[in-house]
């Protein structure tokens, strides 16, 4: 997935693999391991669903390129970031 866009808590139009258009919310960035992570909603407020994808970006990428996080172990060590960053800002969100 590729995006345009990598401003905290602003809508974003990303594409897919299979070359559709979507657009999402970026509600919060982390950083982890040298690593770094965004939150997208498919809402900008209310109840939708959320992924964590990390940046997989290339030096020479035009545009940013975000995967959705497989690894269980990885996932186990980015949530709680997440969870920890939503609570300071109020946000109830089950990951």
């Amino acid at each position: 997935m590729s995006e345009n866009n990598t401003e905290k808590n602003s809508e974003l139009e990303f594409t897919l693999e299979d070359g559709t258009i979507e657009k999402g919310f970026i509600i919060g960035e982390a950083k982890l391991l040298g690593s770094s992570y965004i939150l997208l909603s498919d809402k900008e407020k209310g109840d939708g669903d959320a992924w964590i994808l990390k940046d997989v970006s290339k030096e020479d990428d035009s545009e940013a390129v975000y995967v959705e996080i497989t690894d269980p172990n990885e996932w186990d060590n980015v949530a709680p970031i997440f969870r920890e960053l939503l609570e300071e800002k109020d946000i109830d969100i089950i990951l």
